[in-house]
């Protein structure tokens, strides 16, 4: 966690939380794990509005709180959770092409509260269609946005929070239960949504009270972690269309990432491998490819791309088994967004040498003059240029002990890790 992150994540809380918020969250940024008696002294606050700070940032996921071997209960800050508040107007955009209007404000209300229950949810979002609709007749809308709920939680766009019991540990972590047992769930609840459905048309016509919510205890969240994956994937698949300049090329390797997502951990290097037989019937089934024999050829073409190799042939067994290498493709990416910048910022022939140390990994001055074709001068003026901004690094090897410039070779090479 570098200090420009705790910058960020600090300025993000004070602008959608307030000042005592923030001053209690720059508190557990600066100190990690804190207990409450701590915090308290540190922040300047009084004792009650700490509390309410805490549960507000519990609330929106951004702290975890656990018990420290002596018993005492510490607070941590989630930095990786508050940076994803610059994503939030994604996620929704995101849910929205997926899903509709229903999902969209389903994920606003999520987003905007950070655990509900499915019975608010679906209230929230009944109560706003309806607003917007003008429909009177509210059955149907409870069907439908239960339909999005339900579909949300099988792709694990949504995902169950852990609820806290005396016989619990205090750990606000998320319930590793099948999706099996929470689809039985939901659809058990669905009579229940029926009776809301009516409740919603006598609420728009007169007051009444709130009927008795079957999921009180039962809260829900957004899976963050799900979003960047789905947003990951997206770039995976238009940097491949671009760099083939083929759709079809593109979407055959969305089809990769979307069997093997559920599978797949979202910082794992590589998808989980899939057989020839599975991608062949998923894109003759979508309708990218006519036939099998122009998957097969896509596929070889993947594989004989040496010097990308963004989809690789993992093992033999059922005609082969591919799968995305997603470290390897994130870091061309990299790489070529660093070129452009090069190119936009400094010139054609900075970026030419900025490329082909990038390519070649380490070169001397002659070397780069050499390969890139441009005069001794001028390539020197150029490379010392990119070396004194930072963009390039110089390795030292001397062939005596003394480290004399005469007999020390002198390796220009681009780390894009920094």
């Amino acid at each position: 966690m570098s200090a420009n992150e705790i910058s960020v994540a600090y300025l993000l809380i004070s602008e959608h939380f307030g000042s005592i918020v923030a001053s209690v969250a720059q508190v557990l940024l600066h100190n990690g794990s804190t207990p409450l008696p701590l915090i308290v002294q540190s922040c300047k606050e009084s004792k009650h509005n700490t509390k309410k700070s805490l549960m507000i940032l519990i609330q929106h996921n951004f702290v975890t709180f656990s018990t420290n071997p002596k018993g005492f209960v510490e607070y941590d800050m989630d930095v990786e959770e508050v940076l994803c508040l610059l994503r939030y107007p994604k996620y929704i955009y995101v849910s929205k092409m997926l899903l509709g209007d229903e999902s969209e404000y389903m994920c606003e209300e999520l987003l905007r509260h950070g655990v509900m229950t499915m019975s608010q949810t679906i209230q929230q979002v009944v109560n706003r269609l309806a607003l917007a609709l003008g429909h009177k007749n509210c059955d149907h809308l409870v069907q439908s946005v239960h339909q999005v709920f339900t579909k949300l939680v099988s792709m694990h766009f949504i995902q169950r929070v852990h609820t806290l019991s005396d016989n619990q540990t205090t750990d606000y972590t998320v319930i590793k239960s099948s999706l099996l047992c929470l689809l039985l769930h939901l659809d058990s609840l669905q009579h229940h949504f029926l009776l809301l459905g009516h409740f919603f048309r006598r609420k728009m016509s007169c007051d009444s009270k709130d009927v008795k919510q079957k999921d009180l205890n039962i809260y829900w969240k957004m899976n963050l972690k799900r979003f960047n994956q789905y947003l990951r994937d997206q770039t995976i698949v238009e940097t491949i269309t671009t760099h083939y300049d083929d759709p079809t090329a593109g979407e055959i390797v969305r089809i990769i990432l979307r069997l093997s997502e559920v599978n797949t951990h979202s910082m794992q290097s590589t998808t989980c491998p899939l057989s020839k037989q599975d991608i062949t019937r998923e894109a003759l089934k979508q309708k990218v490819c006519s036939d099998g024999s122009q998957v097969e050829q896509y596929l070889r073409c993947f594989q004989e791309d040496m010097n990308f190799r963004f989809v690789v042939k993992s093992e033999d067994r059922n005609d082969g088994m591919y799968s995305v290498d997603i470290m390897r493709t994130l870091n061309k990416l990299v790489e070529n967004c660093l070129s452009s910048i090069v190119q936009n910022r400094y010139c054609s022939k900075s970026s030419r040498i900025f490329r082909l140390l990038i390519d070649k990994k380490y070169l001397q001055q002659k070397q780069i003059e050499d390969l890139a074709m441009i005069p001794s001068k001028e390539a020197k003026q150029l490379t010392y240029n990119l070396y004194t901004n930072g963009l390039l690094k110089v390795l030292q090897c001397p062939k005596t002990s003394d480290y004399a410039p005469s007999r020390t070779y002198f390796l220009f090479s681009v780390d894009t890790t920094h």
